[in-house]
């Protein structure tokens, strides 16, 4: 059964703006990229406390964040790793993967994924070409499930979220439903071994030009299922 949250009950888009998140033991990562400015320390404030190492120029940055102290600053050619855990294999089963961008270079692409070659499982990705959300069953071949109908204005925060709800995938970025919804049916994801990173691809696609805040991914969880207000605040910690 899919467990949906109203976006509207915490002011702020399910679980951001006060209040605690009644789903955070659903939680499996949560980075709010604060600390001091260059630093390389990034910790996961979700219950599972995943280790998140930082690679290349990785780094935070307090002159630009959406929320918090800091934000993770990247210059497209580095990324933070995580390594592969059971908590980021999704199977057929609900998830809500989120967190603000601000994009300086449209040439941007990986947000986050867990997409190693030979070992795809999902990516979400945002740059001039488009990209969105892509997913894989077999680990090999892709499927664009949600494309970005139009690209966020760079130089500006947006808050970018896809959710699976059921059969139902969707995207969002700001709130609004990008494009249509996606009939995953009960197509269960790839379980593959590869690392999660944030900011690049473990295939070294084109990296992301700028600013990541606030990244949370719940499992079992679908967060929003229709348009929805962003966040206001930091996600809560409890």
């Amino acid at each position: 059964m899919s467990m949906i949250i109203n976006p509207y009950r915490f002011g702020g888009g399910g679980g951001g703006g006060g209040g605690g998140d009644p789903y955070f033991a659903n939680v499996v990562l949560l980075l709010h990229c604060d600390g001091a400015d260059e630093s390389t320390t990034f910790t996961d404030s979700s219950g599972s406390a995943h280790t998140v190492t930082a690679n290349g120029n990785a780094q935070i940055d307090t002159a630009d964040k959406k929320f918090g102290t800091g934000s993770g600053l990247f210059d497209g050619n580095d990324y933070l790793s995580i390594p592969d855990d059971a908590d980021f294999d999704f199977g057929s089963g609900d998830f809500t993967i989120e967190c603000w961008c601000y994009v300086t270079n449209t040439a941007s692409r990986t947000i986050i994924s867990k997409w190693t070659s030979g070992q795809l499982s999902w990516f979400l990705g945002a740059g001039a070409a488009g990209y969105g959300f892509y997913i894989s069953s077999t680990g090999a071949n892709s499927v664009l499930a949600c494309p970005l109908t139009s690209w966020p204005s760079t130089n500006t925060w947006f808050h970018i979220a896809v959710c699976r709800d059921g059969a139902d995938l969707r995207l969002f970025v700001d709130g609004t439903q990008s494009g249509s919804t996606y009939n995953i049916s009960t197509t269960t994801l790839f379980n593959g071994s590869g690392i999660v990173t944030i900011g690049d691809d473990a295939n070294s696609n084109p990296g992301f030009y700028g600013q990541i805040d606030d990244v949370r991914i719940t499992k079992a969880v679908a967060r929003y299922t229709a348009n929805f207000t962003p966040p206001t605040a930091a996600f809560p910690d409890s």
